[in-house]
């Protein structure tokens, strides 16, 4: 269990320095680890529970970052709705990508690469 806290603070650090390979190695750890997690099943409703606590995360590291709160909440809300219409851990899986390469909002995809560009550094938001 406490490998699991280890791994969630790394996973803030990483997106708050922009390392988008570390932030992704470190979210697969963090669900190798959780599904021997008493309270994570193999449902998906768990799956997205999950997903939701990591989501909140990587929000408040992204903010930590520089991140303007009405930008990190615009690109999280897109993520959410995507994340709840997921029908298989499949797709939720497939969800957890740099942010860069997702499907977002074409005023959103313009914010995130002038602040990318400020900040001189990958970006990583759920």
């Amino acid at each position: 269990m406490f490998i699991y806290y280890e791994l969630e603070e790394q996973l803030m650090d990483a997106v708050r320095q922009g390392r988008t390979a570390q932030t992704l190695r470190i979210s697969s750890d963090i669900n190798y680890w959780s599904k021997g997690l008493r309270f994570m099943s193999d449902r998906l409703g768990d799956q997205i529970a999950g997903a939701s606590t990591l989501r909140t995360l990587v929000r408040h590291a992204a903010l930590q970052a520089g991140l303007t709160p009405v930008l990190v909440d615009t690109l999280s809300q897109e993520y959410a709705q995507k994340m709840h219409a997921a029908t298989d851990s499949g797709q939720l899986t497939e969800l957890i990508k740099p942010l860069h390469a997702r499907d977002l909002s074409a005023s959103s995809r313009r914010k995130l690469e002038a602040i990318m560009k400020l900040k001189g550094k990958e970006l990583f938001i759920w």
